[in-house]
Order: structure tokens, then C-alpha cells, then sequence
């Protein structure tokens, strides 16, 4: 008896569309026959676009109409009717005690891809050449004024003043502040304050003013920025926020108590403290002509801070520096530059829940020099 192989069917034949006869492969000839091209039209309407198949998308399988990559067509139908919903914002505006002016989300809509497929399954099935997609689903923003809301919480304000400074120095004040009038920092993010408001230079609009440099009050650009520092500083720590870098005056400063200045100088010494909670943190600076006002806003602070300073001991200044002067009349006394006390510190934060005291840290231990003083005497030459 013969033996009989079965015949294997290469897979480019299938491809091809070529079906083979129910032929009896028991040494018989096998017969194919060409797919017939179809002439059928499928229109496919949805909020008032109108999507046609027809060969080659539409084909026959075991007889039956089919559209081909069918779930890839729904997706390009749906993404291109797509009403897309619209994310809850915010508006900002500084000056105001409550800064933020909320715009709520809009809910988007898209077809039903599930309920189009049938549909289009149906009309293959039937025959039915004019279908409309009128089954959608809304489609839900990733952000909604709510949620805003609750991100958008006060954390803590800090205020300085600077009303009796001289006109140079408010506008370096103003300058700094409009740099971080509105700065997001994103939740484990660390601010930098020196790449937020930049190179202090006259060409970014920084003036000459009073700034302490090796013990001493000297002019220089950019005087008035370690207030904004210094404030924003206070702000981070009354925040709850950790401070990675701070920086000490030579001298102490007026506007804020010992061990709570910030010094900052471009390119040598910065402020830095990391955002540690899981939502941004937005920092709004206002000043006004005579305060800056910092404020932090995000998640809920579930805890209270206070700040506490320390002073351990004074330092004497020596003794008063006499300068004469023919500028002024014989015996004629100026103060060119009044004495202070040295001071050592400590700085301390305390942490509370309602009412208790959970932590007290020391921040840190700081030493200021003390100022001599210099007085200007008149005294003419003979």
C-alpha cells in the first residue's frame, strides 16, 4: 500500500487570500479561488463627521463582512471627535490676603467605542451601509477644583519691614520679591533662592545700597535682597518645610530677631529648603513700599511652629573711632556710624499639635559681630 503525505500549506498562500478547495489531498490536485473584491460602503457618522470604509478596510472572512483593525478605527473615530475635558485652575494674584481665583473643571465627551464596534458589526452583518455613533461617555478631568482647593491651603506667612529704607534699597526689595511673586515648587523639589531670583546686576535692574560685607555696612548691588531671604526663610520654617541651606550676617540685622536672618550672595552663599510633602507648595510674595509679606500655600499642615530666639550674650563694641573733619565747624560732633552689641544666639523651633508642644530644635547657633562706632569731628587747620 502507498503511503500518502499530508501537504503543508505555506502561510503566504493564507496571506494572499487564496482559499483552497475542499479538495481530498489524497493525491488529487488542489483547486484556489481568488477573494471577490467587495463593493460595499459602510458610512460611519458621529457629531456630524462622516467616516467611509470600504475595500480594501472592508473584506470578507468565512463569508462574512469585516472591517479590519476594527478597534484601531474606533480609536482614531473617538480621538478625533474627542470634546476633551478640561483640568480645575487657578489664577494668581499676590496682593491680595487670599491670592487664588479658581476655574472648574469641564467634564469631556467621547463616543462609546464599545457600543460603535457593535454597531458596526451589526450594519456588516446586515448589510446596512449608513450607521450614527449616538452613545458616548463623559470623560473626567485629572484635576478638579476641589482637590484644587484642598492643595491650595495656607501653610504660613512671615512679614518684615522695610518702611524707613532708603528708596534704593525699597526697589531692590520690590525687584527680588517680583522674581518669586508666584513660584511653584513641586512636592520633593528644593527651592534655591539664589537660581529663583538670580544674578543681582544693575543690568536685571538691581541699584547700589547698603549691604553688610566682613562686619561692615558698605555699598554694594543688590542691597535689601537678604530681607526678601530672610523672610522667605521664616516663612519655610513656620511652613514646616526643611531648610537645607541658610547663612548667617556678619552683623545683625534690624528686621528680623537674631539666628532668623538668611544672608544670600550669588554664587557663594544660598537659601535652600525642600518641598517634603506629597503636593506642591506655591510661594507668594508681595511688597507693598513698606512690607513684604511672604506666604506658602498646599496640602493641609496638620501642625503649628514657633520660632524661638535665644540671645546667650552681648558682645561690647570697642571703643568709639574719632574721625576729624574740616567739613564740619570746630568742635562740630557726627555720627558716622552707630555702635552695636555683638550677639551670640540660638535659633529653636517648636512643633505643636493644637495645643502641644510635640519637639523643640535648635536650628542653629549663630555669632554677630559687634559695630564700633564712628564719630565725625570738626576741626579746622590753622
Amino acid at each position: 500500500m502507498k503511503s500518502i503525505k499530508r501537504k503543508h500549506i505555506p502561510v503566504a498562500i493564507l496571506a494572499a487570500g487564496i482559499i483552497f478547495s475542499t479538495a481530498n489531498f489524497c493525491g488529487e490536485k488542489a483547486t484556489a479561488k481568488i477573494l471577490e473584491r467587495t463593493d460595499f460602503c459602510l458610512s460611519v457618522t458621529v457629531t456630524g463627521k462622516t467616516y467611509e470604509f470600504r475595500y480594501p478596510e472592508i473584506d470578507y472572512s468565512e463569508g462574512k463582512l469585516y472591517l479590519k483593525n476594527a478597534e484601531e478605527v474606533a480609536d482614531e473615530i473617538y480621538y478625533d471627535t474627542l470634546t476633551p475635558a478640561v483640568n480645575a485652575d487657578f489664577e494668581c494674584f499676590p496682593e491680595r490676603e487670599f491670592p487664588f481665583v479658581y476655574k472648574s473643571e469641564k467634564v469631556g465627551l467621547g463616543v462609546d467605542k464599545t457600543a460603535l464596534l457593535k454597531k458596526i458589526e451589526k450594519a456588516l452583518r446586515e448589510k446596512t451601509t449608513n450607521i450614527s455613533a449616538d452613545e458616548f461617555v463623559e470623560v473626567l478631568p485629572k484635576v478638579t477644583e476641589k482637590e484644587l482647593r484642598e492643595t491650595t491651603k495656607k501653610r504660613g506667612e512671615f512679614s518684615t519691614s522695610y518702611a524707613s529704607s532708603q528708596q534704593k534699597r525699597k526697589s531692590n526689595v520690590k525687584l527680588a520679591s517680583s522674581f518669586i511673586s508666584f513660584y511653584e515648587l513641586d512636592a520633593g523639589a528644593e527651592f534655591s533662592f539664589n537660581e529663583a531670583i538670580g544674578k543681582r546686576t544693575e543690568e536685571r535692574g538691581f541699584t547700589t545700597a547698603k549691604v553688610i560685607e566682613n562686619g561692615k555696612f558698605v555699598e554694594g548691588v543688590g542691597g535689601g535682597v537678604c530681607q526678601v531671604s530672610s523672610t522667605v526663610y521664616n516663612c519655610a520654617l513656620l511652613s514646616g518645610l526643611s531648610v537645607t541651606e541658610r547663612h548667617r550676617h556678619s552683623l545683625a540685622v534690624s528686621y528680623v530677631e537674631p539666628s532668623f536672618d538668611a544672608m544670600v550672595s550669588y554664587g557663594y552663599a544660598d537659601l535652600r529648603f525642600t518641598n517634603d510633602t506629597s503636593s506642591p507648595v506655591y510661594i507668594v510674595t508681595y511688597a507693598d513700599g513698606n512690607k513684604i509679606t511672604v506666604r506658602m500655600y498646599g496640602e493641609e499642615n496638620r501642625y503649628r511652629y514657633e520660632r524661638i530666639s535665644l540671645v546667650n550674650q552681648l558682645i561690647e563694641p570697642l571703643s568709639e573711632e574719632i574721625v576729624y573733619t574740616e567739613e564740619l565747624e570746630d568742635g562740630e560732633k557726627k555720627a558716622m556710624v552707630i555702635p552695636k552689641y555683638g550677639i551670640k544666639s540660638v535659633g529653636f523651633i517648636e512643633v505643636y499639635r493644637k495645643d502641644k508642644l510635640l519637639e523643640r530644635r535648635i536650628l542653629g547657633t549663630d555669632e554677630y559681630s559687634p559695630l564700633r562706632g564712628i564719630t565725625l569731628v570738626g576741626k579746622k587747620t590753622q
